[in-house]
């Protein structure tokens, strides 16, 4: 079987890591001579290319992305709005007719000449089409270019007759009658839509889709495994708490001066609760980068919330694993996790390490619903240090409880991503032979 991954993130994003290898496992699983290629989002960097050799993948250039990069710095110096991502999206569309055209006239001992055609011609091969993107499909602060273009590469495989598969992903909220138009749209051809959460899933039928949506959970759980889990004896806690932080830059409104006070807010609240922790007994504070991308560094925000600390801290800094072991022993140090980055909540959930989440997004509700730990949830706009310190002794108190609630949603949840995307794959499959 040969399987081609769309919209595949670089992996100094830690949470992306996850996910490529959750899903590259759980196909090799499912046939260990399954072929992997993998189109990624912006042009690969040496990491990435190292990484996806690591497991495998063969790696393919992206179609779209000098393209949307070249316009997303003109927008933000000339125009803006509606407009500009309709005219965007419309020379995009022309472009992949243009292309879809020439995959046809080419041969495959010519293809090669043109990459965007190799890439092509890679997706119309493929047995099946799996966009495995985690929030690709949300424009909560306005029009989105990477919705956009996620939207175009959805289009570039239903025009090379191999529509793609929405594995694990999440929908919504998208504000714009518009762009819900193209969204609805453009995913009513998807071979399946798998929403990662129930909010997802109701935006979707909100929007008017159904048909081809099976409701499932984030790729991670697919290398959920609690009999990897420390034991309870090894967390008893002596010579003080261990409390990792892993922060992230949100874009809390488009206008400058409110986003200003809300990020040095943000900053404000998590260097208190910081501060306060190691304050107490034997306690550390240790931060965590989870991302380190072109457009967000993790740690960037770390040394904006350690300059604002009183008290010492120690950072894991962001390096691309060798392993998926490796990425997870970043964790094994820690009691505790107070975290903005849900993927690094989950990665924590796989050593069985208890967490709180700060909420940014529906999709951290849905996933901690999931869990059965919805009440260690709270609102980015509107915690405070107090609500972490209390959910914190909480956790601390009802640690074998916590641990319970999320083995059992963990167990649940594995076994929903198995089955939608076995689902997902039979559907494309009998379809090919259908055909």
């Amino acid at each position: 079987m040969r399987v081609l991954l769309m919209q595949a993130d670089t992996v100094r994003n830690l949470g992306d890591f996850l996910i490529l290898c959750s899903i590259t496992n759980e196909l090799r699983n499912q046939d260990d001579s399954c072929e992997i290629l993998a189109v990624t989002i912006l042009e690969p960097t040496e990491d990435d290319l190292r990484a996806y050799r690591q497991f495998g993948i063969n790696i393919l250039p992206p179609v779209f992305s000098k393209t949307l990069s070249l316009l997303s710095r003109i927008r933000r110096r000339t125009l803006a709005g509606l407009i500009h991502v309709l005219l965007v999206f419309a020379c995009e569309v022309l472009y992949v007719e243009m292309l879809c055209w020439a995959c046809g006239r080419n041969t495959s001992r010519s293809a090669s000449s043109n990459r965007h055609i190799s890439t092509l011609m890679a997706i119309r091969d493929a047995d099946a089409v799996i966009s495995v993107g985690g929030d690709h499909f949300v424009s909560d602060t306005g029009a989105s270019f990477g919705l956009i273009r996620a939207l175009l590469e959805i289009r570039l495989a239903r025009k090379m007759r191999n529509p793609a598969i929405m594995f694990g992903q999440s929908f919504g909220p998208i504000h714009q009658k518009w762009l819900r138009t193209l969204v609805r749209r453009e995913l009513s051809k998807a071979a399946m839509i798998v929403p990662r959460e129930e909010e997802s899933l109701r935006f979707l039928k909100t929007i008017g889709l159904g048909p081809n949506i099976t409701i499932g959970a984030d790729a991670s759980f697919l290398l959920f495994k609690p009999e990897l889990w420390f034991s309870e004896e090894q967390h008893a806690f002596k010579g003080g708490l261990r409390v990792g932080i892993a922060p992230r830059r949100y874009t809390f409104s488009r206008d400058e001066r409110e986003q200003r006070y809300q990020e040095e807010l943000y900053i404000k609240k998590l260097a208190e609760f910081a501060d306060s922790v190691a304050l107490h007994g034997n306690n550390k504070i240790v931060f965590i980068a989870q991302n380190e991308s072109e457009h967000e560094s993790d740690s960037a925000m770390i040394d904006k919330i350690r300059r604002s600390m009183r008290q010492g801290a120690s950072v894991v800094p962001n390096s691309v694993p060798s392993s998926m072991v490796e990425l997870l022993e970043r964790y094994a140090c820690l009691d505790f996790l107070v975290t903005t980055r849900m993927h690094a909540g989950l990665c924590a959930l796989l050593r069985g390490i208890p967490f709180v989440v700060i909420g940014y997004r529906p999709k951290c509700r849905g996933i901690m619903k999931m869990l059965g730990v919805e009440r260690y949830l709270v609102d980015i706009r509107s915690f405070s240090s107090e609500d972490l310190h209390k959910l914190l002794a909480e956790m601390k108190s009802e640690y074998a409880v916590y641990r319970r609630q999320i083995q059992n949603g963990g167990l649940k949840a594995r076994k929903l991503a198995r089955s939608s995307l076995e689902a997902g794959l039979k559907r494309v499959l009998q379809s090919k032979i259908r055909r």
